[in-house]
Parts: structure tokens; C-alpha cells; sequence
């Protein structure tokens, strides 16, 4: 046989199908049985035990924890009886037989089914709980629920380690009487249950004494497992509400209150939300209301405590920061509900991954953190804030050896990697702050650092930013990475196109000119390239901002292209021509009066003289029916392929 010591009361989530464990010696199998019916809330913890698997000689130990039989049942003894076990003294009398489904507890008790029915008998031989129930969970108090069903519905009574029932104290199965461990106070060594008869709910305390009246329409525990936290939202009426469990409320009911965990469950500290609605009817604990009906978001502590009030429904900013607003400005919390960034903005934008950007008075700032780490700020306004796409941008930027702060009496040299620590921009996270919540030394990592797990290590970005009517782009970190000198800055591709003195040219995204700032204009061409213009000349453009058709008096007519990756017509003289694939040399002299591409195929219908024909990429006339001498009266799409009528000459 083998056990598992289970003696835990520190509050952890304990999961009651245990999922089957495979031993470990001699190729043994062991199946923990699935036997409990109860409810056991996560605050709650259970004794639990292992089946019996055979009568062995050596005894298995289950990760070094699990002594054998004989540190265990020393007083009586298991013996296999074909198909049954029976249960033996030290004198070989047998006190029980016919059992099945064996659980031997590490405290020597044994849980055992006989005629489908479940019994408990102590390390004695003593019988505990008699073989009539239908599920027994043992608690780490020493109490028990045990369940029978009552008309095909289980109930339930809380009972003590000698048998006796604590709840209800007559004994008796009360038709629809559930009863939840709820929550175990380590501090106080006490238990505390919920209640729940003929559709109400209530608690009481190990000793079966009533704490809250049973007469709400729904409670549920709040889920937090630390010591003087325990906390229930109740509805009665279509009014929630949070009581503690002394009976005194927290947050008294009221109508058109929605209450919820803000925090995360198992961390300190405990907060709770509280939303205020204008319309809306609580039929249901966990009702909630339109977010477009929320008038008003508290965050509490669970002693009732206000520690945030938001005029609108606080929003999450990603990561462990917040928005929230008093008197039409908006600020920053994080989830302990400290204040980050007080509320003087108009707005705040966020982008996932990327750092916030507030906005006030028509203007635009980067939130960065302050040199304390726990605070947001803004380091300068902007009249405009784009953010670039392309992330090479940043990497760029951090890959040169130059770059200026926007204060010029701060302008350093950066060299190196993306991670420096550079004006505040901080990818090292702090030291770390640990606290102990029990006598087992459990640790939980937790900081109020904004440098911590979220907002410093969000991904750096780049922007396109103006101010008094002057574009750069800058790092989020305040690095200036293009200088504020152009009238225009526009991201296409892997390129920045600008404009100044109206010029155009074209930077890489270092800053540095690849084309020089000369251009009457720079036409997008939707299709990878670009169109250069400069007084009667045009030339071509890769979306690398390297010119592959240089300034040319030949028209490049882009409008006339029948499809993206078509060959571009060209026009010289009302003459009509095309470039070549490669959009680097003319391939077709313009001298056709007219010329129109076959599909996507390089063949293309070209008029000269008044006279259609179809010619080829080498300027050849293809011929029809093996004679050169025809002309094109029209062509048609048939089933997809283009058809030519047409006559011979």
C-alpha cells in the first residue's frame, strides 16, 4: 500500500479528481479513487490518501515523502481477501470485512466502500463513520462533509473526527442542504462553510454556528486566501453586495453594483472593483453592466477601504497599468492602485507592446518612467505623434554611433546595443522584493516598480514627431534619431520620404540622405517603386531608394499600367513605348500610336501607322497564320483568354 502525508492548511488550490499516479517500484500501479462529492473551495484544504494496490513486502515511497505501512497502521492491519480487503487487529481478528476502494489516510485512518457504500475507520480499527454514505471528503481539521443522495440530490452534513454532526446538529439529511469548505484561517485555526438550502445561502463556523443568516439569494467567496481577507459578495433582491465573515458588509447591497477581483487572486495586496451603473438589473452575482452605463469605478481594499475613484470604467493600458479619470482628465495606476501618472491628460493612447502616449492641451507626449522607476512622465510635447511601423527603425537608430537628445545641451553618443541604459531607458529590472505569507516559507515575487515585468520591457519605437511645424522622428526613449528640419516626414516602406523648402528627398532610416533633397515631387506608385520628378525629367525608384531608371525627357506613364507587375508604358512625342522588366532600361521604343498589354503576358497590341498588330518583347511583329501581313479589328476575353479578330492585308 502507499499513502501521501497531506497535513496543509496553508490556503492552495487542491484538486478533488486526482489525476492517477503510476509507481514506481516493481512496476505497481496506483489509482487514486475519485470519491468526493462536496464542494471544496480553493481556500480549503483536504486530507486525502492513496488506494491500497496489493499486500507487499517492501513498501513504495512516493517522492521520498511517504513512510511505510508499519510508521502508519500499527495497530491494525490490511489483508487481501480474494476481491475484497478485510481489516485486521494485531491479534489477526477480524474487525472488518468485504471492503473495496481502500484509501489509507497518512494519519493510519482508512476510508473503504462495503455494499456501495462509503465508512471511515480510525488507526485504531474504530469505525468513525458507518458504511452508509455516499461520498466523505476528510478535511485538515479532522472534520469531514459527508453526503448521502435524498431523492436522487445529494446533501450534505459537516461532521466532526468522533462522528458526531456539527451541521445540521440533529443529524438528519435535509432535503437540498449543500454544504462548501470555504475557507480555512490560519491565524485563527478556524473553518468557516456555506450554506445553501431551498435556493438561500449563508455561513457558518466548524463549530456549526451561524455567522451570516441564510436568507441571500446567491454568495460566493471572494477566492482570496490570506488570513483576514476572506470575504463574500452576496446578492439579495438584485442587490450585490461584500460581507465579511463576521456579518458586517463591506460594501452594503445596493442595485446596479457590479463588484469584481482587480488584482490577481493569490497576490498582495487584495483589491477589489466596484462599478456603479445608470441602468441595468443584477439578476445574477456575477452580473455585470455595459461599460456605456458605468457611472463611476472604486478599487477597495477588502477592510472597505477607497483607494482609486474613476469617473469612467478604469481601462486596462496592458501589462499592470490602468486608466483612470477625475473631472474629465485621465491618469495611470498600476494593480496595487497607486497613482503613476496623475490626472492632468486628456487622453492616453496605447498600443499593445508599445509605451503610452499621452495627450494634453492639443499636444502629445511619450510616457517614460522617472529615474525612481515607480512614476510616468512626459519629457517633451509634440504638436504630432505617428508611430513607424518598421521596427528596424529603432534598431537603426541604436546601431549608429551619433545620435542627438532632443535638448540639444544633451545630446550623447550612444554605441551599441538595443538593452543600454540610455536617459532612462532601463531594460534591467530591479532587485526583486520578497515577502513570506506562510510557515512553509512559500515565496511570492512582487514589486511595485514600473520597471518591473511590463512597462520597460515593452518593445522600443520609433515616431514620426512634429513641433512648430518641423518633423523628426524620435526614439520613445526622447533620442532624436532624425533632426526636427523638415516640413514632412512620411514612413513608406524602408525608406522616409521629406520634405524641405518644398524639395523632396529620401532618408534611410539612420538619417542619411540616399537621395538627395531636389525633387519637385515623389510620387507612391502603389506597385514597389517610386516616381521621381524634377522639372521636365522623370526617373524610377526601388522601395530601397536606390534609382533604377535614371532622370530621363521620356514620360513614364504609370496611370496607363493595366495591372501592379505590368511592364510601364513610356510616351515621348504622343509615341508610346515600354520599359523593361526591370524598370532599368526602355525596352520598347515609343514609337507606337497606340499600345495596349495582352494579359499579363510581355506580347502587347501595338498601332503604327493605322495599322494593329501583335508584338512581342523583342519589338518583333508575331505573326498569324505564319504572315505578318494582317490587321487587329478588335480583341475579346473568351473563358478568360484573349481572342483577335482579325484581317489579313
Amino acid at each position: 500500500m502507499i499513502f501521501q502525508l497531506s497535513n496543509d492548511k496553508f490556503c492552495k488550490p487542491f484538486n478533488r479528481f486526482s489525476k492517477p499516479l503510476s509507481a514506481f517500484i516493481f512496476l505497481i500501479s496506483v489509482v487514486i479513487s475519485p470519491i468526493t462529492y462536496a464542494e471544496i473551495e480553493e481556500c480549503y484544504s483536504t486530507e486525502f490518501g492513496l488506494n491500497y494496490a496489493s499486500d507487499m513486502s517492501q513498501y513504495v515511497n512516493v517522492s521520498d515523502i511517504t513512510p511505510n505501512m508499519n510508521q502508519v497502521l500499527q495497530a491494525i492491519k490490511l489483508e487481501q481477501n480474494n476481491a475484497y480487503y478485510r481489516v485486521l487487529d494485531n491479534s489477526n481478528k477480524v474487525l472488518f470485512d468485504k471492503l473495496y476502494d481502500i484509501l489509507v489516510y497518512s494519519d493510519g485512518y482508512i476510508l473503504a466502500k462495503r455494499d456501495g457504500k462509503l465508512g471511515l475507520i480510525d488507526d485504531n480499527g474504530r469505525l468513525v463513520y458507518d458504511f452508509e454514505y455516499d461520498a466523505i471528503d476528510r478535511l485538515n481539521d479532522g472534520q469531514a462533509l459527508v453526503s448521502k443522495y435524498q431523492k436522487g440530490q445529494l446533501t450534505d452534513v459537516l461532521m466532526d473526527g468522533k462522528g458526531q454532526s456539527i451541521y445540521p446538529k440533529s443529524e438528519v439529511f435535509e432535503r437540498n442542504l449543500r454544504i462548501t469548505a470555504l475557507y480555512y484561517d490560519v491565524d485563527t485555526e478556524k473553518g468557516y462553510f456555506q450554506i445553501d438550502k431551498d435556493n438561500k445561502s449563508g455561513l457558518i463556523d466548524d463549530t456549526g454556528e451561524i455567522i451570516i443568516p441564510i436568507i441571500y439569494d446567491e454568495m460566493n467567496s471572494m477566492d482570496h486566501c490570506t488570513s483576514g481577507d476572506f470575504i463574500l459578495k452576496v446578492q439579495r433582491d438584485h442587490q450585490i453586495g461584500l460581507i465579511d465573515h463576521n456579518n458586517k458588509f463591506v460594501v452594503p447591497l445596493r442595485a446596479k453594483q457590479s463588484i469584481s477581483s482587480f488584482s490577481t487572486i493569490g497576490y498582495e495586496p487584495f483589491i477589489l472593483s466596484i462599478e456603479r451603473a445608470r441602468q441595468g438589473i443584477a439578476d445574477a452575482l456575477h452580473w455585470s453592466p455595459n461599460k456605456a452605463d458605468v457611472m463611476s469605478e472604486q478599487l477597495i481594499n477588502p477592510k472597505g477601504d477607497v483607494l482609486i475613484t474613476s469617473d469612467t470604467p478604469i481601462k486596462s493600458l496592458g501589462g499592470n497599468l490602468y486608466e483612470f479619470s477625475n473631472n474629465g482628465k485621465v491618469g495611470v495606476i498600476n494593480d496595487w492602485a497607486e497613482i503613476v501618472l496623475d490626472t492632468y491628460y486628456d487622453d492616453i493612447t496605447f498600443e499593445y507592446d508599445s509605451p503610452l502616449i499621452a495627450q494634453r492641451a492639443g499636444k502629445f507626449g511619450i510616457l517614460n518612467t522617472d529615474q525612481s522607476g515607480d512614476t510616468l512622465k512626459v519629457r517633451h510635447y509634440f504638436d504630432s505623434l505617428k508611430r513607424i511601423e518598421d521596427q528596424s527603425v529603432i534598431e537603426a537608430a541604436f546601431a549608429t554611433t551619433y545620435v542627438t537628445s532632443i535638448e540639444a545641451a544633451d545630446s550623447v553618443v550612444v554605441e551599441g546595443e538595443m538593452n543600454a541604459e540610455i536617459d532612462g531607458y532601463n531594460y534591467v529590472l530591479p532587485d526583486e522584493v520578497f515577502e513570506t505569507f506562510d510557515q512553509n516559507d512559500i515565496k511570492y515575487s512582487v514589486s511595485s516598480s514600473l520597471e518591473h515585468d511590463y512597462y520597460a520591457n515593452r518593445s522600443p519605437q520609433a515616431y514620426i514627431a512634429s513641433s512648430n511645424d518641423k518633423y523628426g522622428v524620435i526614439a520613445n526613449s526622447g533620442l532624436v534619431i532624425i533632426p526636427f528640419e523638415y516640413d514632412s516626414i512620411r514612413e513608406v516602406g524602408e525608406i522616409f520620404i521629406v520634405k524641405q523648402a518644398d524639395k523632396y528627398g529620401v532618408l534611410d532610416f539612420q538619417g542619411n540622405i540616399i537621395q538627395p533633397i531636389a525633387f519637385d515631387n515623389i510620387q507612391d506608385s502603389d506597385n514597389g517603386f517610386f516616381i521621381l520628378f524634377k522639372e521636365d525629367q522623370q526617373a524610377i525608384m526601388n522601395s530601397a531608394g536606390d534609382i533604377t531608371f535614371a532622370l530621363s525627357d521620356t514620360r513614364l506613364r504609370v496611370d496607363m499600367m493595366e495591372y501592379p507587375k505590368a511592364l510601364i508604358p513610356i510616351e515621348q512625342d504622343g509615341l508610346f513605348g515600354y520599359l523593361n522588366k526591370e524598370r532599368t532600361a526602355v525596352a520598347i521604343k515609343p514609337i507606337y500610336e497606340t499600345v495596349e498589354l495582352i494579359g499579363d503576358q510581355d506580347s502587347f497590341i501595338g498601332q503604327k501607322n493605322g495599322r494593329k498588330q501583335l508584338i512581342d518583347a523583342d519589338n518583333s511583329v508575331i505573326k498569324v497564320n505564319r504572315s505578318s501581313d494582317y490587321h487587329i479589328l478588335d480583341n475579346i476575353v473568351v473563358n478568360g483568354e484573349t481572342a483577335l479578330v482579325v484581317a489579313s492585308v
